[in-house]
């Protein structure tokens, strides 16, 4: 294809054509003709030569070429040989147009395509993870595969005193056995680099990222130490806070502008992700909480749906009304009317405050009322009733307290209670 592609010789060609590979004049390009082709053109040139050879009068495609100052270009060819060529090709037109933006471009448009897929993608499965570690390895995976690093970590506090705590961190390819007292000396260099003065103040005045080339911070690759090692520092900001950072590092060129923007997109979804982990792990704690609280407590609680459906109660509410406190009695309760309890003569004796409760009049009640228990004894009560809603105000469900007066409520005290 070498020898073949040198035979061709170009007769004229228009001022576009010398701007698309740098000549300054018809001679110099005719002359060096040879130098806009790579590897790549040949293959291009191969096909073309195959098509013309099948009868076809005309061939596009799109090749890559080089301009004569040594900078790679991709263009759109198209050849038509001219009428009464058709036999010997001795008049070919070719038009050519430099895409070399509009591939970058494209090019572009597809890799943040598959970056905002990619995120979309981790923002579900961290939805999965149970603590924040968990969330915060699936992100230094990701960041690691996407920029083609060796090494990472991420830190969700950042560098605060002088001390660097890390919630993730990779193993470094190249291998770095721990010493007698800790991390192996790679890490000791890393995490000693990364708490000095310098990185502390960038991350405090807000800049976005930091190199780091340091000589001494190059490991032992494959037995040669003597690669450049390169570690980019980039802060993670909720709400213009720095909330902890994102080490990478890798033995080979430098950050690019692209690797920026993608550990930037990556900082911003995991800043999301582990505050909305953070915020479930606070709501379960709390959630958890409020069910032990439930569980032990020594009055009987139930919570009803606004219908006065019983939805959870406790085991002090069962045995109170003659039901064991097992899982499986208390189970057996959910579903069941809470009316269903109480003595017919006394079933609607709240009624009123219960509407009143509906309608935001009112936000708790309190009454003492009777129950029916299991084996059919009247419990006097002491009963409360109270709202939750939500942020909004919305009615989400009552919760109801009871508390055994029967004592109080003795024969021959019925007036008063």
């Amino acid at each position: 294809m070498r020898e073949c592609a040198s035979l061709v010789r170009i007769t004229n060609v228009n001022q576009a054509s010398l701007d698309i590979y740098g000549a300054r004049s018809k001679q110099e390009l005719m002359k060096n003709i040879g130098d806009t082709f790579v590897e790549a053109s040949y293959d291009v040139f191969a096909e073309e030569m195959a098509v013309l050879a099948g009868g076809s009068p005309i061939f596009s495609s799109e090749a890559v070429t080089r301009r004569l100052t040594g900078e790679e270009n991709i263009i759109r060819i198209r050849l038509t040989i001219m009428p009464g060529s058709e036999n010997t090709w001795e008049r070919v037109l070719v038009t050519i147009a430099d895409i070399t933006a509009a591939k970058e471009a494209e090019e572009r448009i597809h890799r943040h395509t598959r970056l905002t897929e990619g995120i979309n993608t981790l923002l579900l499965e961290s939805m999965t993870c149970d603590t924040r570690r968990e969330v915060a390895e699936k992100f230094l995976t990701a960041a690691i595969r996407i920029t083609g690093c060796s090494f990472g970590l991420f830190s969700e506090t950042g560098v605060s005193g002088g001390h660097l705590d890390p919630l993730a961190l990779s193993d470094p390819p190249w291998g770095d056995p721990p010493g007698p007292d800790g991390p192996g000396a790679f890490m000791v260099r890393l995490l000693k680099c990364l708490e000095n003065t310098t990185v502390r103040d960038i991350l405090a005045e807000g800049q976005q990222s930091l190199i780091i080339e340091d000589g001494e911070l190059s490991p032992a690759v494959n037995g040669d130490a003597g690669g450049r090692f390169t570690v980019m520092v980039y802060p993670m900001r909720h709400w213009g806070v720095t909330t902890g950072i994102i080490v990478l590092a890798r033995t080979r060129d430098t950050f690019s502008s692209w690797d920026r923007e993608v550990i930037e997109v990556l900082s911003v979804a995991f800043s999301t992700a582990i505050d909305r982990k953070r915020v479930e792990m606070a709501l379960r704690e709390s959630e958890e909480k409020f069910r032990s609280t439930i569980t032990h407590a020594a009055e009987g609680v139930v919570l009803m749906d606004v219908g006065r459906t019983i939805v959870e109660a406790n085991p002090a509410f069962a045995t109170l009304l003659g039901y064991g406190g097992d899982p499986i009695t208390l189970s057996s309760l959910v579903g069941e009317p809470f009316d269903r309890f109480g003595h017919p003569e006394d079933r609607e004796s709240d009624r009123c405050m219960y509407d009143e409760l509906l309608a935001s009049s009112r936000d708790f009640y309190r009454l003492e009322k009777r129950f029916v228990r299991r084996d059919g004894e009247v419990l006097w009560g002491h009963l409360t009733v109270s709202t939750v809603r939500s942020t909004g105000g919305s009615l989400l469900y009552l919760v109801g307290m009871l508390q055994d007066i029967v004592d109080e409520c003795r024969p021959g005290a019925h007036d008063h209670c």
